[in-house]
């Protein structure tokens, strides 16, 4: 088996694991010099990738756009040594790629759905480490249960950054000991912040309003 034959063999074994579908395109590619025949310019450089196929060959060919007028562009990975690399920064992707989102992002990647399990464990985990959740199961938007525990979510998202802080929790006990206030998020959020606290007097209010709490936090 010829160096070439090798590089084919150990595309082919990487590419079984991401393929895609293969498309005709009237563009040529040459080295590291991405070539565009729609506008005929060529330019070297990273190129963002939208998705990537196994060509006849069994290379991985990644493809995107022309940096110049946004026709389609492939890039083909042939080398044994660019393969390896190129699945590394892949699985490193795949592990990260949660990671930068914000929290209201990973909400809405949550109430979505259609996760596998891999990257469902992926979220619940980046979840957990931004305090979104401590227990995160699997959730059917339509769901009421789901609803709660997405609201629940949301809430903590919303959270002024320093609910913790001695000043919101004395305003929090405020609201929830006036029953004048009937602004259903403001008692949510107090709730919410007294729940967080982890004082005695914060669970010793929580459980006096539980007793007569507003409707409409039940309905």
């Amino acid at each position: 088996m010829n160096k070439k034959q090798e590089d084919v063999k150990i595309s082919r074994e990487i590419a079984e694991e991401i393929l895609g579908e293969n498309e005709e395109n009237n563009l040529k590619i040459y080295e590291n010099n991405i070539f565009c025949g729609k506008c005929n310019s060529s330019y070297t450089g990273q190129m963002k990738t939208e998705f990537y196929f196994l060509n006849d060959l069994g290379d991985i060919v990644l493809s995107g756009k022309c940096k110049k007028c946004g026709n389609k562009v492939n890039r083909y990975i042939e080398s044994g040594e660019d393969l390896i690399k190129f699945k590394k920064a892949e699985k490193f992707l795949n592990m990260n790629k949660f990671d930068d989102l914000s929290e209201k992002e990973l909400i809405s990647i949550l109430e979505k759905g259609n996760l596998n399990e891999a990257d469902f464990d992926k979220l619940c985990e980046v979840m957990e480490k931004k305090g979104l959740s401590g227990s995160i199961m699997e959730v059917d938007p339509d769901d009421p249960q789901s609803k709660d525990l997405i609201e629940y979510i949301r809430f903590h998202d919303e959270l002024p950054k320093d609910y913790q802080s001695k000043r919101q929790i004395v305003k929090a006990k405020k609201i929830l000991l006036d029953r004048k206030v009937k602004d259903v998020e403001k008692l949510k959020e107090a709730i919410m912040i007294l729940a967080h606290s982890g004082e005695l007097g914060s669970w010793k209010i929580l459980k006096k309003y539980a007793e007569n709490p507003n409707p409409k936090l039940i309905s």
